[in-house]
């Protein structure tokens, strides 16, 4: 087995935990846990006890889903009584190698969740096969509960997302959901977790918000309704107002001092494009096939991975939308997409709750033409040919190298 970079997997090897960024020994924590499903933090985890006779197939099912605590050794997340809190990682989280860590990054109601969620959608449905890529949950737990709080509601019912944040736990942070992701052709397996960053609860300087500083790719998100919206703005002809994405702005800061933080790879997807669905360049794009620069893998299509970048770039800025360009550059790797997380816009229903008759009707917002996502997994799709999952030549997506000649250097 070997690792993201091409070489031999380590017997032991180093990992940076994505919550207080403490690094350790992987495979120095040898004591497994169990998940259990409780709304009690406290009680979640437990210590898995296998009897020394159990034969060898039962305990590798046995320890299929189990997780290692982190030794945590700065010991800075503690409880408002000044108690240690525990956290853990599925014991496949760095089982192959240094996983890559992904985080969602956009103010609340840009539309990161149901990006997410059709993303994970779209994989479930066997859509990175394009890729040559084999996906199997690091844990089937958290990904079961994700698929049945997020994905089948909106996939099955068309009911859209209530909520736009990050899941949050007593640590402060905790994943949305991961894949083992498996390229035979090299032979690498790595873990691609996914984190839903809202820049509202990184305002405070915290060891509960530092796990943005292990985050290993980024995929700023953009909401045209805020970035485009109407210039004027009700306001005088003469003045325009000053917008931004506060989560941009925030994790860009964080990111400021950070050394190498201008290596990681970043895709910037522009959401919502349905609403643009007639106007060009994005009715062109939407028409396009999902992943059809990446039908050849290992050589993506450099030119039409640009040429999508470079109209997306020239749309936010036609728009006087600069401050969401930021990070393409800041980052020497970055790429830019027209998505569709829905295919179309959720509209306010009248319902009775949970089917009921007799309990109190309540709002609920719904795709009344179902869910048909559109080029979600092409910012994915980029961040892992930048992260070398798809090989040394596809790590060139998102550099200059690649780059038309009519587009200059960035």
């Amino acid at each position: 087995m070997t690792t993201d970079s091409g070489g031999f997997r380590s017997s032991r090897h180093t990992v940076r935990c994505p919550i207080c960024l403490d690094e350790f020994v992987w495979e120095d924590e040898r004591q497994l846990y169990e998940r259990i499903d409780t709304p009690v933090a406290a009680e979640r985890y437990r210590l898995l006890e296998i009897p020394a006779t159990t034969s060898a197939i039962k305990r590798r099912d046995r320890e299929l889903d189990a997780w290692k605590r982190c030794p945590d050794s700065d010991g800075e997340l503690t409880a408002p009584d000044g108690s240690r809190i525990d956290h853990y990682l599925p014991e496949a989280y760095a089982k192959y190698g240094r996983p890559l860590v992904i985080g969602f990054v956009g103010f609340a109601e840009s539309g990161k969740s149901h990006l997410l969620a059709s993303m994970v959608g779209e994989i479930e449905y066997g859509r990175l096969e394009t890729l040559g890529l084999d996906a199997d949950p690091v844990d089937a737990g958290v990904h079961q509960n994700y698929l049945s709080e997020f994905v089948d509601p909106l996939f099955n019912d068309g009911e859209a997302i209530q909520s736009d944040g990050i899941g949050t736990s007593e640590s402060g942070a905790e994943f949305k959901d991961a894949f083992l992701l498996s390229n035979p052709d090299l032979g690498v397996t790595r873990a691609v977790t996914f984190f839903d960053i809202s820049g509202e609860i990184l305002a405070e300087r915290s060891p509960y918000t530092q796990f943005i500083l292990a985050m290993d790719a980024l995929i700023f998100v953009v909401d045209p309704d805020v970035a485009i919206r109407d210039q004027a703005g009700g306001s005088s002809g003469w003045n325009r107002p000053l917008r931004r994405d506060n989560a941009f702005a925030t994790v860009l800061h964080r990111f400021r001092d950070q050394e190498a933080a201008r290596e990681k790879p970043v895709a910037i997807a522009i959401t919502k494009c349905d609403r643009w669905r007639f106007e060009q360049p994005v009715s062109s794009w939407l028409r396009r096939d999902g992943l059809s620069p990446y039908r050849l893998a290992r050589q993506p299509d450099l030119a039409a991975i640009w040429a999508e970048s470079a109209d997306a770039f020239a749309f936010l800025h036609q728009n006087h939308a600069q401050a969401w360009l930021r990070p393409y550059s800041l980052f020497s790797k970055a790429t830019l997409h027209f998505v569709s997380a829905t295919g179309s816009e959720a509209v306010e229903l009248i319902s009775p709750r949970k089917g009921d008759p007799n309990a109190p009707a309540v709002g609920v917002r719904k795709f009344a033409r179902g869910v048909r996502p559109k080029r979600v997994l092409d910012p994915l799709a980029a961040i892992l040919a930048m992260s070398g999952m798809l090989g040394d030549e596809a790590r060139t997506v998102g550099g200059d190298s690649g780059r038309p000649e009519e587009g200059g250097d960035r």
